[in-house]
């Protein structure tokens, strides 16, 4: 038995379409795979900030801090400057709460710089809010922001 040459285009060209398809919905599949797991790692960074401020909340500044510290690297190695900024602004309280103002500053500064990659309004406005707070707590630093 012979397929006409019409035929055998036709053969070729579902089997191609067919491969289209396929590789396309591969590549949707394993899109909404990765945002699952993007997901999941951002509500357990969540969970930490929370508990984080619990903790701190009730005077527990080590373990805040710690918390606080494991968001970063997961933050970091994941490259979300989101959460990135969350964490070093936590970081920046938790410094503060323990009388470290230097270290308190970097950090909320490099929260804010953060925020600048990412160009959240709200997420801004915080890091404007810790660093208005750090300076009004101490008149001092407020010059040398503006030098």
């Amino acid at each position: 038995m012979f397929c006409s040459n019409e035929t055998i285009k036709l053969i070729y060209k579902t089997r191609s379409l067919l491969l289209a398809i396929f590789f396309i919905l591969l590549y949707v599949i394993s899109g909404f795979a990765q945002k699952e797991l993007l997901d999941e790692q951002q509500k357990y960074m969540d969970s930490l900030i929370t508990l984080s401020y619990d903790l701190e909340s009730k005077g527990s500044y080590k373990e805040a801090f710690e918390l606080n510290l494991k968001t970063l690297q997961i933050a970091l190695n994941k490259k979300d400057d989101y959460y990135t900024s969350l964490a070093y602004g936590y970081l920046g309280y938790d410094f503060f709460n323990q009388g470290d103002t230097i270290e308190a500053l970097k950090n909320f500064k490099l929260a804010h710089s953060h925020a600048l990659e990412l160009g959240n309004p709200s997420l801004l406005a915080n890091t404007y809010g810790d660093l208005a707070g750090i300076y009004s707590a101490y008149p001092g630093k407020m010059q040398l922001s503006l030098e």
